[in-house]
């Protein structure tokens, strides 16, 4: 019977298209992270060839970071699956044992992980073999250094996650408790990492680490450029020490398993209900009157609809247990991270609000991330999850109701999460002994780019779950959207319209506060806003409601939805998103000069390889400067006017000036000049590059005088890299803004 169940699980996943998803997805990432620099997972340094075995290892670790997000998907739903599909009680009621039916699940399930596992270093091995890879960075092609690495590292790596992810499916039968198991073994993997920060503490946190980061950097932490081309990380030491407690620890998880599954289809609970008053048991049913109902169906009646239902969801989710483990999993982290707040070589500096409100983004970003996409289908599932759906559906319930209860459910949730957060913010000051909590601090900063990155992530999610009808699949795509959007920068979609939720606060200033950052971030969240407000009437309309589950079929009803109301919905949001996307188009990009990175990388190139030549040029020096500077902090600009005496300290002759004006495209030469004849010679406008050539050359010892006037003028805004220099409050720049003599090499 074993052999029958390994055999039917791995027929069921090569039939299934996520099985070669999912190992092309880590065939991808290895062989773009060895092949370009698209994706950056690790690399060589210095002496260390690219494909040396201590290089290849580092990769191979990381990458198996990731894989333990789809083990999620590929373990933890082996059993699940029966209860979800409703088979259960035709499996459980035939002779066959607990021993097979669950080592079979098990062992099918993981060996397909192996599989998809396997993308690793066949992608390395074959990105090595490339053409366009540079030789003289590489080694000699060695098969083992890609194999030994799987072993020792990946192997034993997908048996313990693989074990207790499985142990969480087969024991809670939710889907969420296997993702809650996720977060709390990378939770403990961070703690580690924020152990090995104490010298002291390196042993324990290369024990602790389960995916052996730790214990691998431990012990190649001494290892020269050789060592790092030509050897393999040993199994010995703390490698083997922590190989063994964890693949112990997967051990122990199916034992759990083994021991705390049943094959009873209704399960026992671990608390006790309280029984009914002896008076409700007694009732008759034929003497219970049932009172007269009088359907009402009007505004306020939708208000009471859309009230209570958000309520009923926030409470749902308040209470499960796994929701409450990923909230206290992220406080145990803000407070590990918080033991060396502040801290620079052993020096401590003051919990200020600002430093605080650091830690708390840095810590709880990922659990804000997990509760989003989770909890976000959880909710879209929720009726569906329990069978109720064509009960509920059949309610004179208006159709937007449902989606905007599970959003707004999920808006409270955000609401209170913050406050928590501020108070354990405001705690860990009290613990340093710092008392100025500055609440206007924590709640402009939390409840402006916190809750706004919450509130669009929830829509968009919210959009994906409606329109793949799949959760496990919405997960996928929503997780795989967040790893997308990073990449954007990669492919040169930088701009700020195609990052989504792009605009930030900055760093609160006691000076500046927050400065202009304020007006490009309000402007950037109105435009993101207008965008998923859009997918969320989408998603009102394709909302599966009743039996019907196909794309057409949705399509036919969803165009009845299409009333009045929810086209001018749609269309004001549709106005708000490309109006505010015009006028951040005009401001980034017609008001100021946009360069991607690409771009900015090309300008300063063509400036070295056109320029480069007059490096070496004799130039004058400058001996004597005065300048007259106004500043206009309220429109951050000024205005600068005076003179350089120019001396000439060489032994030559001196017949061009090479002039370097202002770098910053927002400075503007109105006049530049000398007390003796000169004209342009040659002028590069691109690099605002000048050649002026005197009428009477500067003699050895000879001064010439050069006056000028310039004034810098913010315009509108830009999507990154604003100017920091001149602001409102706390101004302070130096002589970059003006000309300079000769050519500089700071802008190669």
């Amino acid at each position: 019977m074993l052999k029958e169940i390994v055999r039917f699980e791995l027929n069921y996943r090569k039939k299934r298209a996520a099985t070669y998803i999912y190992f092309l997805i880590i065939f991808l990432m290895c062989f773009l992270a060895v092949t370009t620099d698209v994706v950056q997972i690790g690399g060589a340094a210095g002496q260390v060839k690219e494909n040396s075995p201590i290089v290849i290892s580092q990769m191979t670790l990381i990458v198996t970071v990731f894989l333990s997000l789809i083990a999620s998907a590929i373990m933890g739903v082996a059993v699940l699956r029966d209860f979800e599909h409703n088979t259960e009680a035709i499996l459980f009621s035939t002779p066959m044992k607990k021993f097979d039916y669950l080592l079979g699940r098990f062992l099918g399930s993981f060996v397909i992980l192996l599989f998809i596992g396997c993308g690793i270093w066949t992608a390395f091995m074959l990105g090595d073999v490339m053409w366009w890879r540079e030789k003289d960075k590489l080694l000699p092609f060695q098969p083992w250094n890609y194999l030994q690495p799987f072993f020792v590292f990946v192997v034993p790596n997908l048996f313990f996650s693989g074990s207790l992810l499985f142990m969480s499916g087969t024991l809670s039968r939710k889907s969420i408790v296997i993702y809650t198991q996720g977060i709390l073994l990378l939770v403990l993997y961070l703690a580690s990492q924020s152990l090995l920060r104490d010298l002291e503490q390196k042993e324990i946190a290369a024990l602790l680490d389960p995916f052996g980061l730790r214990s691998f950097s431990f012990e190649t932490q001494y290892w020269t450029p050789s060592e790092r081309n030509a050897r393999l990380v040993p199994l010995t030491g703390y490698v083997l020490y922590n190989r063994l407690i964890w693949v112990g620890l997967g051990i122990v998880a199916l034992v759990v398993t083994y021991f705390g599954f049943s094959f009873n289809v209704v399960r026992n609970s671990l608390i006790r209900r309280k029984a009914a008053p002896e008076e409700l048991r007694q009732i008759s049913p034929e003497k219970v009157r049932l009172p007269q109902a009088t359907q009402v169906i009007n505004f306020r009646s939708t208000i009471q609809q859309l009230a209570k239902l958000s309520w009923f969801y926030t409470v749902s989710v308040v209470k499960e247990i796994p929701f409450i483990g990923i909230v206290i999993s992220g406080l145990l982290l803000l407070m590990l991270n918080a033991i060396n707040l502040g801290e620079l070589f052993g020096t401590s500096a003051y919990p200020t609000t600002y430093s605080v409100i650091g830690l708390i983004s840095g810590s709880f970003s990922l659990f804000f991330v997990v509760i989003v996409v989770f909890y976000t289908g959880e909710l879209v599932w929720k009726e569906r999850s329990v069978n109720i759906n064509l009960i509920i559906d059949t309610l004179p319930i208006p159709d937007f109701i449902s989606l905007v209860a599970k959003f707004t459910g999920l808006f409270i949730i955000y609401l209170g999460m913050i406050l928590l957060l501020i108070i354990c913010g405001m705690g860990i000051q009290v613990a340093y002994g710092y008392y100025k909590f500055e609440l206007p601090v924590y709640f402009g900063a939390l409840y402006s780019e916190t809750l706004a990155f919450l509130i669009l992530y929830s829509l968009l999610s919210i959009f994906i779950q409606v329109m793949v009808n799949n959760k496990f699949l919405g997960y996928a795509l929503a997780i795989l959207f967040f790893i997308v959007v990073g990449m954007f920068s990669q492919l040169g979609l930088e701009h700020a319209l195609f990052q989504f939720g792009s605009g930030s606060l900055g760093t609160y200033s006691d000076m500046n506060v927050f400065g202009h950052f304020v007006k490009p971030f309000s402007w950037l969240q109105v435009y993101w806003f207008g965008f998923t407000g859009i997918l969320f009437g989408v998603a009102v309309v394709f909302a599966t409601r009743g039996s019907e589950a196909v794309m057409k079929m949705r399509w036919q009803a969803g165009k009845f939805r299409l009333n009045r109301s929810l086209v001018l919905f749609m269309m004001a949001f549709g106005i708000i998103f490309i109006s505010s996307g015009f006028y951040i188009y005009y401001n980034v990009n017609v008001l100021n000069t946009y360069r991607n990175k690409k771009q900015g990388q090309k300008l300063r190139a063509d400036y070295e390889k056109t320029l480069k030549k007059y490096e070496f040029n004799e130039q004058p020096k400058i001996v004597e400067t005065q300048l007259a500077v106004d500043i206009y902090p309220d429109s951050r600009s000024f205005v600068a006017e005076g003179f350089y005496y120019l001396k000439n300290k060489t032994s030559n002759e001196i017949r061009d000036l090479h002039i370097q004006t202002g770098a910053n495209d927002n400075v503007k030469i109105e006049y530049l000049r000398f007390d003796r004849e000169a004209k342009v010679k040659e002028q590069f406008k691109d690099f605002n590059y000048f050649i002026y050539e005197l009428s009477q050359p500067m003699k050895p010892g000879d001064s010439i005088r050069m006056d000028f006037k310039e004034q810098y003028v913010s315009k509108g805004f830009v999507d990154r890299g604003s100017n920091t220099s001149i602001i409102f409050n706390g101004t302070f720049f130096n002589n970059g803004y003006f000309p300079e003599i000769g050519y500089t090499d700071g802008m190669e």
